[in-house]
């Protein structure tokens, strides 16, 4: 009986020591937030289109790196005007808390004197809040001129990050890269001494990543002005998607436009999509059953559009190692009606130089686009292969 004793005992000390430790591994604090880049008026359609995709993710709140308008003008007529459409083109997130950073667009006129607009919209140039464990700091770098953080403005940064201290973060954010201000060592001496682990700036248009002495600092492109989309110079249009986890924090860049709304593609929709991949009969041919025909080998196939729309097809043969002449040899144009079946195409391939071996065969491309129910174009392509 006493060994039973004994038994039991141990295993409720086992069972309390197990959940204990479960209830410290589970996730105490976990939020997510968004942070967008200029705006400036250049591309709005743009700027709307990543404003609809941050509202279905419905972060903890949004914050903007600066240039939020085209701004740096005289007349208060027409900054006001940019302010209240701006304003309207942030409607989408709803309830959703946006915190403003001021940009030298927002805040400067053309010869870079401050403007008194930004404040009369949106009321303090450097502020700071805390979220849960977080504590969030907001700079202008546009303090009397352009990229310039004044002397009072660091005193009240040191204050303000000193009472934050008891916080698992402490997150900085203002426009101009760190390395254009003057005074960027005190910054981020200061960073170091209140142990901030992430910057956050805008400004240059393009996305930048660097870290010193353990902190993060990252440069996001503009939100709302077309860059040349390329990956690697980081110009394309973005937005992150910033991640807390109780000690951790990690943050994604998304793309513009990778973010779909769930009803982007109906059933019928889905139906055409998936017929559009019978456009071709036989799906490919094999050289070796080419008809031989004085111009060449003759390539003949049917094409079908299944679908429910009429619809316009771009038909364009690539000529891989120069090998080949196709003929006709510009880009084809096709109207099918809907419901189309076994349209008759040919083509003619021509070695150029019969001296060299034959090499890769030509591909025939084909490009349509289609209209899905809730106004979306899509532009699927196929291809006809001769192997």
């Amino acid at each position: 009986m006493l060994n039973l004793r004994r038994f039991i005992a141990t295993l409720a000390f086992f069972i309390t020591l197990s959940g204990n430790l479960f209830a410290q591994q589970t996730t105490q604090t976990e939020f997510s937030f968004v942070i967008l880049g200029d705006s400036q008026f250049n591309t709005p359609a743009l700027f709307n289109k990543i404003i609809n995709e941050v509202a279905q993710l419905s972060p903890a709140f949004v914050i903007q790196v600066g240039d939020l308008i085209k701004g740096k003008l005289q007349g208060k007529d027409t900054t006001m005007k940019q302010w209240a459409r701006f304003k309207d083109q942030l409607l989408p997130l709803g309830n959703t808390p946006y915190y403003p950073v001021p940009g030298n667009h927002d805040v400067l006129d053309k010869k870079g004197n401050p403007l008194p607009y930004y404040k009369q919209y949106w009321g303090k140039t450097n502020y700071s809040f805390d979220y849960k464990n977080t504590h969030f700091t907001i700079l202008n770098s546009n303090d009397g001129k352009e990229a310039q953080i004044g002397e009072a403005q660091i005193k009240w940064l040191e204050k303000d990050l000193k009472k934050a201290q008891n916080k698992a973060h402490r997150m900085v954010f203002f426009h101009h890269p760190v390395y254009t201000l003057k005074n960027h060592e005190q910054l981020h001496s200061l960073f170091v001494k209140h142990k901030v682990k992430n910057v956050f700036y805008g400004h240059r248009h393009h996305y930048e990543y660097t870290e010193r002495d353990g902190i993060q600092y990252v440069m996001t492109n503009a939100t709302g002005k077309s860059g040349t989309h390329e990956l690697r110079s980081g110009t394309f249009p973005h937005f992150l998607l910033a991640t807390v986890r109780d000690q951790k924090f990690s943050y994604a860049i998304i793309k513009a436009g990778s973010i779909l709304p769930p009803k982007m593609v109906y059933p019928r929709d889905n139906e055409n999509f998936l017929l559009y991949y019978y456009l071709f009969k036989p799906k490919f041919a094999h050289f070796s059953q080419l008809k031989k025909t004085p111009e060449g080998y003759e390539v003949s196939f049917h094409m079908n559009n299944f679908t429910s729309q009429d619809l316009h097809f771009y038909l364009q043969w690539d000529n891989p190692d120069g090998r080949w002449e196709v003929s006709p040899h510009k880009a084809t144009q096709v109207f099918l009606k809907k419901k189309t079946k076994n349209h008759p195409m040919k083509f003619i391939l021509k070695r150029t130089d019969q001296s060299r071996p034959e090499g890769k065969y030509p591909t025939c491309t084909v490009k349509t686009m289609f209209k899905t129910s809730n106004g979306v174009w899509l532009t699927p392509t196929h291809q006809f292969k001769v192997k």
